[in-house]
């Protein structure tokens, strides 16, 4: 028999936690992108200061990480300021993944749970698009189109795309975020 789970308290995943060392650890970011991405105002309202003035580190709470971690699958494969955007979308689908991956016990439940998927890509415009497919009805999203996303992207003229699992997303944010935070466990206890 199951146990109740705790409520989430959804404003604690809004909550700054992780020193930008352990956000570059679980992003997998580089010191100098994330510095980057800073002043060119694409993460200008995350990674809040401890306190004002120099010499006092940004903290980052686990909806930036989300935030982070689907930028930095797009970056690169369209503009940095439509990434941001789809990053943004994407974090909503991030952070409910993972109130349903707390109520799974086994790989076969995680495996019955609707998949998402963040499709980027450029219409024939040139300009960045990006859309957010479920592989089950009533999930409040358009269902992956009947013949796969391949036929959907033919069916537009699409040439490429980014396609990012966001279920597989979910389950390395928060692998990595227990990772960090079981590491910081010794330091502390020693102290």
């Amino acid at each position: 028999m199951r146990q109740a789970l705790p409520q989430l308290d959804l404003k604690k995943l809004e909550q700054p936690e992780f020193s930008h060392g352990e956000t570059l650890q679980i992003t997998g970011l580089t010191a100098d992108t994330l510095l980057t991405w800073h002043k060119r105002g694409v993460v200008q309202k995350i990674g809040e200061r401890d306190q004002g003035g120099r010499g006092h580190r940004r903290k980052y709470s686990v909806m930036n990480l989300a935030y982070l971690l689907v930028l930095k699958q797009l970056a690169g494969k369209m503009p940095l300021l439509a990434a941001g955007i789809a990053a943004v979308n994407s974090t909503a689908g991030i952070i409910g993944t993972f109130m349903l991956l707390r109520y799974t016990e086994n790989a076969d439940e995680i495996d019955a749970l609707p998949s998402l998927f963040l499709v980027s890509y450029e219409d024939e415009a040139g300009q960045p698009k990006f859309e957010v497919f479920t592989n089950k009805e009533g999930q409040g999203l358009p269902v992956v189109p009947l013949g796969g996303i391949e036929k959907w992207m033919r069916k537009l003229n699409i040439q490429s795309a980014t396609i990012l699992d966001i279920v597989s997303l979910t389950l390395t944010l928060f692998w990595k975020i227990a990772d960090v935070k079981e590491n910081r466990s010794p330091r502390k206890s020693r102290q």
